[in-house]
């Protein structure tokens, strides 16, 4: 099973977002018939490794400068939350060389406790 991880491992509850470099992760653009994929979610300041699971409903791939501030509402980070801005400066934290109009990929999913969903 794939591992997503996470730098803050901070989420809603229901529906979050993610925003990830390139297209690695915009696999779920068509979800077959509503069916779920579920992915692991890991912690990087973390020795424990694998600490939750998530469901993922769908990816979108678009210019980072282009992701409307509506979607970043449900971003799953507190401080990115509605601010794109904040969210730059993190991923140019993660990539130094990260460019405001690089193509991302915007996941759709909800965290969840067991790996109940494949």
């Amino acid at each position: 099973m794939e591992v997503m991880e996470f730098t803050k491992f901070e989420f809603n509850d229901g529906l979050n977002i993610t925003v990830r470099r390139g297209d690695k992760w915009h696999i779920f653009e068509h979800p077959e018939d509503g069916v779920l994929k579920s992915v692991d979610m890991s912690d990087k300041s973390s020795k424990c490794g694998v600490v939750r699971y998530c469901k993922f409903f769908k990816s979108i791939s678009m210019s980072f400068d282009k992701i409307p501030n509506e979607l970043l509402t449900l971003y799953h980070d507190q401080f990115c939350r509605g601010r794109i801005d904040h969210l730059f400066s993190i991923m140019k934290d993660i990539y130094p060389e990260f460019k405001i109009d690089e193509k991302v990929t915007i996941v759709f999913f909800i965290p969840d406790e067991e790996d109940d969903y494949d």
